[in-house]
């Protein structure tokens, strides 16, 4: 019997959250907790993507440049969770009328000394999208499940309906 080999990194969770402009702009937010015994983190943001900022287990950390992917330093230590944060804009096209929005999670890779990077599945990541007022989302491509949000109640019709509970149902 062939042995199997543990992964390098277990992702715990993975959140996305994304606001999209009209203009076509996207602003995301990306949260990851990991498992790991790695030293360093690699990151593969999506394409033309521009990085604002990265937290390492909720410090503040400025990340080496390696091509197109940035080398992100784990602590040290007997503690093997990692908290890690990014928060990066990227161009897209104006919305329009058909309102197509393409997307793409960063990429994890895992270096560990003279070990070569390795993936770091992302089996359940969570990704929020928040579009323009107007725009709802009709359905989704990928390895993406889209799970319709409950319909919000206008606050003037829970505002309505208070007044005339209050006026006795009149």
């Amino acid at each position: 019997r062939a042995p199997h080999e543990l992964p390098a990194a277990l992702m715990q969770t993975a959140q996305l959250y994304s606001r999209v402009s009209a203009s076509g702009l996207m602003q995301s937010a990306a949260i990851y907790e990991i498992t790991t015994k790695a030293s360093a983190l690699e990151i593969e943001l999506p394409p033309a993507a521009r990085l604002w900022t990265v937290l390492v287990d909720g410090a503040s950390t400025k990340p080496q440049r390696d091509g197109d992917k940035l080398l992100v330093s784990l602590p040290s230590g007997a503690e093997l969770f990692h908290r890690v944060q990014l928060v990066y804009e990227q161009d897209g096209r104006p919305l329009g009328l058909s309102g197509r929005v393409s997307a793409s999670a960063p990429k994890l890779l895992l270096r560990s000394g003279a070990e070569s990077e390795r993936d770091t599945p992302q089996a359940d990541l969570v990704w929020n999208l928040v579009l323009p007022a107007g725009f709802v989302v009709k359905q989704s491509g990928g390895t993406v499940e889209w799970q319709n949000p409950p319909r919000r109640i206008p606050a003037a019709l829970i505002a309505g309906g208070a007044l005339y509970e209050l006026l006795g149902g009149v």
